[in-house]
């Protein structure tokens, strides 16, 4: 039986842009709630992907893709900006910066590559970056939950392709209403999506579903610094409030019943190599798929204007990649 059996699943899904009225704020998934979902306002770094049905009206968010993806929607309903960014990210390698040598080094300071018989989710999973890499060096089920169904369907045919497939098991869910039986993980990936239920939101809530002794590893922005200048400061924090610094997050595990394992940062290689230079790299054919219209260029503008703050303040954020164990309760 699998973890998504007995749940109710949801039928559509999400990542992170245009933000409207929404009728009933307790039904909403957090992916949908979270500042960074205003493209209009922002965008954001790792693209997670949102698009969800409340009872009365429709959230557009973020995506990614090189293909043209069909989506329902309603008249007056702002999705063009979110089939868009689908349609530039949701054929890339990743939708967010990273690699495999960091997810690799994660592992092992984690201390799961010795382990058996393992039950890992990899919440906030797009295109299976990271699940395909716990496939291959885990002895494994892998729950890859996406509230996005494009980016599930990409990932199965990845997993497939890498012969991982009966590994993994693609779960269509919000991160705030994962259908996983508590106590029933070993371990929790999330690489650069606990940002949409806040990192301390998410790290409180994810500890029920670890076993005693789980362990959870998580990709966070982190400011590298004590202080940064102004204009990185004021952009990130209007995007995301609990933008902070190692020490701060850190404080933030233990304090939620977790001893920290380990912490390292993303690489500029990561950002760079791995994500910002290939988005760019597609552009061209974007724009030239959508006949550069004025949506089709702001979508790239804003890509641009997140790359170009990057590349002047690199050395003040990042990434943080941390790893914990839950603390038994009765510690």
């Amino acid at each position: 039986m699998t973890f998504a059996d007995d749940a109710e699943r949801v039928t559509r899904s999400d990542s992170g842009h245009s933000q409207v009225a929404i009728t009933d704020l307790g039904k909403v998934p957090a992916e949908r709630l979270h500042p960074k979902a205003a493209y209009s306002r922002c965008r954001p770094l790792c693209i997670v992907g949102i698009v969800a049905r409340s009872s009365e009206r429709r959230v557009a968010s973020t995506g990614g893709s090189q293909r043209s993806v069909e989506l329902e929607t309603e008249p007056d309903d702002p999705m063009d900006d979110f089939k868009l960014l689908i349609d530039l990210h949701i054929t890339a390698d990743r939708q967010g910066p990273g690699g495999e040598a960091e997810t690799r080094r994660a592992i092992e300071l984690s201390g799961l590559s010795k382990r058996r018989n393992l039950k890992v989710a990899d919440i906030g999973c797009g295109t299976g970056a990271s699940t395909l890499v716990l496939a291959k060096d885990l002895d494994a089920h892998i729950v890859a939950v996406d509230f996005l169904p494009d980016f599930l369907d990409v990932l199965r045919s990845r997993a497939a392709s890498a012969g991982v497939a009966d590994r993994i098991e693609a779960v269509n869910a919000s991160m705030d209403a994962l259908p996983i039986e508590p106590g029933s993980l070993d371990a929790i990936w999330s690489e650069g999506a606990i940002y949409n239920m806040g990192f301390e939101n998410g790290v409180r809530q994810w500890r029920r579903l670890l076993k005693p002794g789980g362990i959870l590893a998580v990709s966070e922005l982190t400011w590298l610094t004590a202080s940064r200048p102004a204009e990185l400061e004021e952009h990130w924090h209007a995007q995301y409030a609990e933008v902070g610094t190692a020490s701060s997050k850190l404080a933030v595990l233990e304090r939620n019943g977790y001893a920290p394992m380990g912490y390292f940062t993303l690489a500029e290689h990561c950002w760079l190599d791995a994500y910002y230079l290939p988005m760019q790299q597609r552009f061209p054919a974007f724009l030239a798929r959508h006949e550069s219209s004025a949506a089709a260029k702001a979508v790239v503008a804003a890509e641009e204007l997140e790359i170009a703050l990057y590349a002047r303040h690199q050395a003040f954020v990042s990434y943080g990649y941390y790893m914990a164990r839950r603390i038994d309760d009765a510690l």
